[in-house]
């Protein structure tokens, strides 16, 4: 019994420590749209803006969960076709100050396209 509630805690604080490793972060790196372009994943409490580098134009606003490893993301603004009542789910990796992406289920094949598997780096 003990064990299973001590299993239990440790599931607990493992989730709310991935969704804090994203709580206010900024993360570098590369989407393909088409072809390859720098942005910044900048995220809040619940969003994520994806802004595009250098120019800071804003691509795709989101809201955003974290759940166990998969990154729930729905569109809220922006340029994509996507539509705002589509849940898109992906597989999310972190290693040192870099996140990874894969893609789980997303019915929105541009955002699916646009993200690659590319390491995200953490901005300091």
């Amino acid at each position: 019994m003990k064990k299973s509630i001590l299993l239990l805690l440790l599931v607990i604080c493992a989730a709310f420590l991935a969704q804090a490793q994203l709580k206010n972060t900024k993360w570098k790196g590369t989407v393909n749209s088409p072809g390859p372009v720098d942005v910044l994943w900048d995220f809040g409490k619940d969003t994520v803006v994806v802004i595009m580098l250098p120019d800071s134009a804003v691509l795709e606003t989101m809201t955003y969960q974290l759940k166990d490893s998969l990154l729930l993301l729905t569109k809220v603004t922006g340029s994509s076709p996507c539509s705002t009542s589509d849940i898109a789910k992906y597989r999310i990796s972190f290693k040192a100050d870099q996140f990874s992406l894969t893609p789980s289920d997303d019915p929105c094949d541009e955002r699916k396209s646009a993200v690659n598997s590319d390491p995200y780096t953490k901005v300091k």
